[in-house]
């Protein structure tokens, strides 16, 4: 089966949070940033993040590759609070030595499959103008997840 649906800002999250919901065995999600913030309109962003949690506590093996620095340079804040959220819940958490994390990608079981421009934050989800794919193709979704998992075995590991 193939689905592709373009996803303008109010479907992402929304789509997002259905495709992490079905995961039954991997999730590998890439993002510059992620944020939780008791702002009105991150209500469901830390849904999402909720469900990210969960999902990890429920046996589903949760890879995240990020922007971070030990030094705090080029990283924004509000991923040292979500990270430590992460770490906490068993999600495994890395990050590039000299290089950036910019890709924003969400791939579900091999299956399932979000590409685009948005970042796991407040921003990205209710003020910018972001675009992202979401794709349900086995033999796509899997060769974007076998290049987040090389990447993901040189990546430093999150402490």
């Amino acid at each position: 089966m193939e689905n592709i649906e373009i996803l303008g800002d109010e479907l992402f999250l929304q789509k997002a949070y259905d495709i992490v919901l079905d995961a039954k065995k991997t999730i590998c999600i890439s993002s510059f940033k992620f944020e939780r913030s008791s702002k009105p309109q991150a209500q469901n962003l830390n849904r999402f993040l909720d469900l990210l949690i969960e999902k990890a506590s429920s046996g589903v093996k949760i890879q995240v590759l990020c922007q971070y620095s030990t030094q705090r340079k080029g990283t924004p804040s509000t991923n040292y609070r979500v990270l430590r959220e992460f770490l906490n819940a068993g999600i495994e958490a890395k990050y590039f030595i000299n290089r950036v994390c910019h890709s924003k990608i969400i791939v579900v079981d091999d299956l399932l499959l979000i590409v685009g421009s948005h970042n796991i934050s407040v921003m990205s989800v209710s003020q910018n103008y972001e675009l992202s794919i979401f794709v349900e193709n086995f033999s796509i979704a899997s060769r974007v997840s076998s290049s987040f998992r090389s990447l993901f075995k040189v990546a430093k590991r999150i402490r």
